[in-house]
């Protein structure tokens, strides 16, 4: 029951995490927004890397939403962050050289996935404070810590880390919804991963999902990705609704999750 609860909080907290910072008196709403996803493309990025993956076509996906979304962001940069617009820029030469990279099979797209990654956390961490509005909350939770997390005594780090590496995925679709962002290829991207790790999850026999719940969370994950190959809109809406699968099985502990310490289970 407490790994099933700890695996409920991190995923419940990944999803809450793409809202709670940009509420409707967020000043600069729309920036907000878009920043956050922003940061949920970093944390999908990274990812891969704590799963040792060498995955060009996800890589070359994740470049592209980057890519969308520091463009959609340089027009709208607040006069308190100014400074952001270099960032932004930097960061879109970055992308299209990862998705460079990624189109040749380069190994140094992991180089260059890495440097997106500093880019962001080396101005939004703890050490860097954003003002009176805590812009650190975008990028949530970092893999450091949820690694961490993940290898402590008692839990099991590979069904951890690829919980975590689902809620990721979801969470990317998630806030690309709220930011109203669209984009066909990013989407089949990150239900390609999701889909990924659902198979990977059965073939090694981890039954946290249950057989049923996992085999309706591929179901579901394919029906998405045959409206993304379509070009249908239909795929955002049944891409919001992926999570309800996954949190059925959760359903019998979810009800504790408000009750118990997000901090007292990370001790």
């Amino acid at each position: 029951m407490k790994i099933k609860l700890c695996l409920v909080l991190l995923f419940l907290t990944f999803q809450a995490q793409a809202v709670r910072v940009c509420t409707a008196s967020t000043p600069h709403l729309e920036f907000c927004q878009k920043m956050k996803h922003l940061g949920t493309s970093i944390n999908a990025i990274e990812s891969q890397s704590v799963l040792m993956r060498l995955d060009p076509k996800y890589l070359s996906g994740m470049a592209e939403s980057i890519n969308q979304t520091t463009r959609m962001l340089a027009p709208i940069i607040p006069q308190s962050v100014a400074t952001h617009k270099e960032s932004f820029f930097r960061l879109n030469q970055l992308s299209l050289q990862l998705e460079q990279e990624s189109l040749q099979s380069n190994p140094e797209m992991f180089v260059t996935a890495n440097r997106i990654s500093q880019t962001c956390t080396s101005c939004h961490s703890s050490s860097h404070p954003q003002g009176q509005m805590n812009w650190n909350q975008l990028f949530g939770n970092g893999w450091g810590r949820i690694t961490l997390e993940c290898n402590s005594v008692g839990k099991n780090p590979y069904l951890c880390k690829t919980m975590n590496a689902i809620a990721a995925n979801y969470n990317h679709i998630v806030t690309a919804s709220i930011a109203k962002i669209e984009n066909y290829k990013v989407l089949m991207t990150n239900a390609r991963e999701i889909l990924r790790l659902l198979n990977d999850l059965g073939a090694k026999k981890f039954d946290h999902m249950g057989d049923a719940n996992r085999v309706k969370a591929e179901m579901d994950t394919k029906e998405v990705m045959q409206l993304a190959a379509q070009k249908n809109p239909l795929a955002f809406e049944k891409a919001r609704n992926l999570s309800q699968t996954c949190m059925q099985c959760h359903n019998q502990v979810a009800s504790n999750v408000q009750r118990v310490s997000w901090n007292s289970q990370l001790k």
